[in-house]
């Protein structure tokens, strides 16, 4: 019996730690804390400059120990996916847009779909996009853009990838799968060469989660018609996924001077034909296109 007590303890107090470190680690510049009914999470933001553009950054902790979070957060991120219990994870946006500012964002939480708002560090089509929604945000008027239309990153770009998501939305907790990998592109003159290496493998300690039964496939909101010609030429439409992948395909331009940041996502999609996640996708286009 006092055996284990000992074990019981020393579970409660490693899943308190980690919830400590899964909040240090969301640590930004809009941070908040949310005590909504059973839910304990944080978010936060950050912007990073690079290569004469910005990374806007979108974090979420789960502080629960034991249960996940099932969050939407609409504009910045992360889209319809689980944080798993005392995890953290952040969604990348790489955008042109150097007038950064607060925003009143919604977010969603919970398998019932209870809204809150959480601030974010976002742009000016952000903010306005955000207005159009239920949860209106009350700040500032909107000013001049800053933008930084210019050429492709010399050496290119990438962000590190972490994603959950169940394979079976019906029992999230036994069947969610770990995906980890590298998103971005490299560039040569006026071209540029999109990639997304992965690997998934079942979230340790949950035994039920079938990686083929996922398939993933792109998104492509702005200049669809460039985008996917581009894709299919080196790819099927869609993939079910495999333990380990590569996803790549080459984008041409005319000019090495006159490229901006466009919206695209992955989307990971059950047998039922549910998004059961989505990731952004770094791309840009060519001002002439």
């Amino acid at each position: 019996m006092a055996l284990r007590r000992f074990v019981l303890a020393a579970s409660f107090i490693g899943g308190v730690m980690s919830s400590y470190a899964a909040q240090q680690e969301c640590k930004g510049d809009t941070n908040q804390e949310h005590h909504l009914g059973n839910f304990n999470f944080v978010t936060s933001s950050w912007v990073e400059n690079i290569d004469g553009r910005r990374r806007y950054v979108s974090c979420v902790a789960n502080l629960d120990v034991g249960s996940d979070l099932l969050v939407h957060w609409f504009i910045p991120g992360p889209y319809k996916e689980y944080v798993p219990s005392s995890r953290v994870i952040t969604r990348i946006r790489l955008r042109d847009d150097l007038n950064t500012r607060p925003v009143s964002g919604c977010l969603q939480y919970g398998g019932l779909g209870e809204l809150t708002t959480a601030d974010f560090l976002g742009t000016t089509d952000d903010e306005e996009r955000n207005k159009k929604g239920d949860c209106k945000n009350q700040a500032a008027e909107v000013r001049d853009v800053g933008t930084a239309i210019g050429g492709l990153p010399p050496s290119g770009y990438a962000d590190e990838v972490q994603v959950y998501f169940p394979s079976d939305p019906s029992n999230p907790y036994d069947t969610m799968l770990e995906l980890t990998g590298k998103i971005g592109f490299s560039v040569d003159g006026s071209m540029y060469s999109s990639f997304f290496q992965y690997s998934v493998q079942q979230l340790q300690g949950r035994e039920k989660g079938v990686v083929e039964e996922i398939r993933v496939e792109p998104y492509f909101p702005v200049a669809a018609d460039k985008f996917v010609a581009a894709y299919t030429k080196a790819n099927a439409n869609t993939y079910a996924l495999s333990k380990e992948g590569l996803i790549n395909f080459k984008f041409f331009g005319e000019s090495n001077n006159s490229w901006r940041t466009v919206e695209a996502y992955y989307q990971f999609i059950d047998k039922e034909n549910h998004v059961v996640a989505r990731i952004p996708m770094p791309l840009m286009l060519y001002e002439g296109q």
